[in-house]
């Protein structure tokens, strides 16, 4: 909103977050599965596993500032929660939009961590847009509104725990 009518929102999106993170070896029996009489282990983070997300925070909160370090785009314009990084940027300031992008994919190749593809639908990963799905919400600048996307209502209206 504090950016205006016809704001460029990007969002980027981490390909295996959870995965890009090495287990601790003490960890591995944590890990792990016994299954035909023979014993599996995933020797990377779990999605779910307590420490997981803090030690995945540590990785994503360092390539977002990484990447702030190399922009002219002030902070509170680019969010992070968990592996999603949304950024919003005036219309009239558009290369502010350009840089993080740029910043952001280079700090994230050069470190070796896969991005999501840009989304033809504006949700998973998308740049320089005035619409698309950040956290679940559907935003659009051009309007200057947002809504929830319509699988999201249908699960709502079904579950009566929403129900008043």
């Amino acid at each position: 909103r504090n950016c205006g009518r016809g704001a460029l929102m990007s969002k980027y999106d981490l390909k295996d977050a959870y995965k890009i993170i090495p287990a601790k070896p003490e960890d591995y029996r944590l890990q792990g599965i016994r299954w035909l009489g023979k014993y599996f282990f995933e020797k990377r983070m779990i999605f779910g596993n307590r420490p997981s997300v803090p030690n995945f925070d540590i990785l994503g909160n360092s390539i977002r500032s990484l990447s702030l370090v190399k922009c002219s785009i002030p902070r509170r314009l680019v969010l992070r929660c968990l592996d999603d990084v949304p950024s919003v940027c005036p219309k009239s300031k558009p290369e502010w939009g350009i840089e993080f992008n740029s910043s952001y994919e280079d700090v994230s190749s050069n470190i070796k961590v896969k991005l999501a593809e840009s989304c033809p639908n504006y949700e998973k990963a998308f740049k320089l847009s005035t619409h698309g799905r950040v956290l679940g919400i559907n935003f659009d600048s051009e309007s200057m509104t947002w809504s929830f996307p319509n699988e999201k209502i249908a699960l709502v209206l079904k579950d009566p725990r929403f129900c008043v």
